[in-house]
């Protein structure tokens, strides 16, 4: 922030006057003491040295606030705090030094114009060097706040440069207590000697012009000394208040106090403190209403995932119950199948029985069918036997009758044999060929046989695989319903909890405007 002329211009002035105060001063001392009379009073007031010290001294004094002011404004520009600290912490030594040389060249150098005495001059720098002390004083710190005015907007920091309040206050009463009993002590000598001088020592007239400069002096040193404490109260006051507003949650209060001093670190580190506590208090409640709003989200969430499971749970009991029914089916289908395995391969083997049977009986039947034809070859061979017996019996005439009838019968007996031979044969030829299609067929059932055993035989086994797939989709479901369950109760949990979690939000949230953030 750049400080505007017209309190540039008033600082300077302030500066010139603190620097001509001193010497004014010590001109009225030592009037008033007698030191200097009222025709040496005129002359040093006419007195071309004064005037030319009067503004020498002025033009000093203003080059050399001036020179500070420059500085501070330049550290103000570059936002250098440290360097504006320091400028100000060396301020009243420079002043009151400067004031001090002035003090003492100045009577000195218009002492020696005017050729006064020597006596003359020890006292009257003495007198000037503790008017200096005591008048610098109230002007410095009249100047400390006014220039620390100008550099208000440059934040505070935490240096050993920074001018202590202590340090101030102990500065100001050891400054004025010498420059008070040096000007007690130097006016009493005065008045004393001249009164000696003149051969008449007034005890009344010293302790009266004591007694006025005692209260003027002592009204010297109290009214900075009050300046500084009602400042130093000042500030504390705006602290106090403040801190009584943030104590009230009002965050908003902001301490104006921008000195260079331990308060001024006070002031800026509780002003840093509200700007910070304002930050987290908002941060707090925006996000207790966050986390209210997401409880309230987590918990509508808890409960749908909560019925959801419910109904899960409920869906896979059902389940549950299925697959078991399903279980039972297909244990029962297994146990079936393993019945109808153990059937088709019983069958299976009566069945090669049956084929190994068949097989015998047709090559029964075709020894059968072999012998039949031997027969024949015989019935045949009886029959011409039979024939040519006849025929022998018919030539021996009357003796061959009873050999011809026994011919004729067993003629007849081959006959019928024959017969027989011929029907065996034909019975025979047609079991010879219902066995060889019975064998013929067999021989086509028997591998369809064998592959449908085969085929029960895996239809077993596949139905023990799906009783133990089964049995482990049921252990599954089961585990399962287990987990809905206890997702169900975790859920029922969660709810609980958030319900909880948006009643502590609306609890810290209460809390939390306590703190007015916005004025």
């Amino acid at each position: 922030m750049q400080p505007s002329k017209s309190k540039k211009s008033g600082i300077l002035v302030l500066g010139a006057i603190g620097i001509l105060a001193p010497l004014v001063s010590t001109i009225f001392y030592a009037w008033f003491t007698s030191w200097v009379s009222n025709e040496l009073l005129f002359e040093f007031l006419i007195n071309f040295r004064t005037i030319l010290f009067g503004v020498i001294a002025l033009i000093v004094g203003y080059f050399a606030v001036k020179g500070m002011l420059n500085t501070l404004d330049e550290n103000a520009k570059k936002s250098d705090a440290i360097g504006v600290q320091r400028t100000l912490r060396w301020f009243p030594e420079i002043f009151i030094g400067l004031s001090l040389v002035l003090a003492t060249v100045g009577p000195f150098f218009i002492m020696k114009g005017m050729e006064v005495e020597e006596r003359m001059v020890v006292p009257m720098l003495l007198l000037s060097a503790s008017s200096t002390l005591l008048n610098s004083l109230f002007i410095v710190i009249l100047l400390s706040r006014k220039v620390e005015g100008r550099v208000s907007s440059v934040p505070v920091q935490q240096d050993k440069s920074i001018t202590s309040f202590f340090f101030k206050f102990g500065f100001v009463v050891t400054l004025g207590a010498i420059g008070l009993a040096g000007l007690f002590i130097t006016s009493t000598y005065m008045m004393a000697y001249i009164d000696m001088e003149a051969g008449s020592l007034s005890v009344v007239g010293i302790t009266e012009k004591m007694a006025v400069i005692g209260l003027t002096t002592v009204g010297q040193l109290i009214i900075p000394i009050m300046a500084l404490s009602k400042n130093i109260s000042s500030q504390l006051n705006e602290i106090k208040t403040v801190t009584m507003h943030f104590a009230k949650g009002n965050l908003n209060a902001t301490i104006e106090n921008k000195s260079r001093s331990e308060i001024g670190l006070l002031a800026a580190a509780l002003n840093n403190m509200a700007d910070r506590l304002k930050t987290i208090v908002a941060s707090i409640k925006s996000n207790s209403q966050i986390i209210s709003q997401s409880s309230k989200v987590l918990a509508d969430s808890s409960k749908i995932i909560s019925k959801g499971a419910m109904q899960q749970s409920a869906s896979s009991e059902e389940v549950v119950a299925s697959v078991e029914t399903m279980a039972e089916t297909i244990q029962r289908n297994a146990e079936n199948a393993q019945s109808a395995d153990k059937l088709s391969k019983e069958s299976f083997q009566q069945i090669l029985k049956s084929y190994d049977i068949i097989k015998g009986t047709l090559e029964g039947m075709h020894k059968i069918d072999e012998n039949i034809d031997f027969i024949s070859e015989i019935v045949s061979q009886t029959n011409m036997l039979a024939l040519n017996a006849s025929v022998e019996a018919a030539r021996a005439g009357e003796y061959g009758k009873g050999f011809a009838v026994v011919a004729q019968e067993v003629r007849k007996l081959a006959e019928r044999s024959s017969g027989s031979a011929q029907i065996i044969n034909e019975i025979a030829e047609g079991n010879v060929k219902l066995s060889e299609e019975s064998a013929q067929q067999m021989d086509v059932v028997v591998p369809n046989i064998e592959k449908t055993t085969k085929i029960a035989s895996e239809i077993a086994t596949q139905s023990m695989e799906q009783k133990n797939t089964v049995e482990e989709i049921t252990s599954a479901m089961q585990e399962l319903n287990d987990i809905i369950q206890s997702n169900a109760s975790v859920s029922e949990e969660i709810t609980a909890e958030a319900d909880t979690l948006k009643q502590a939000s609306l609890e810290l949230n209460k809390s939390m405007n306590f703190f007015k953030l916005h004025s």
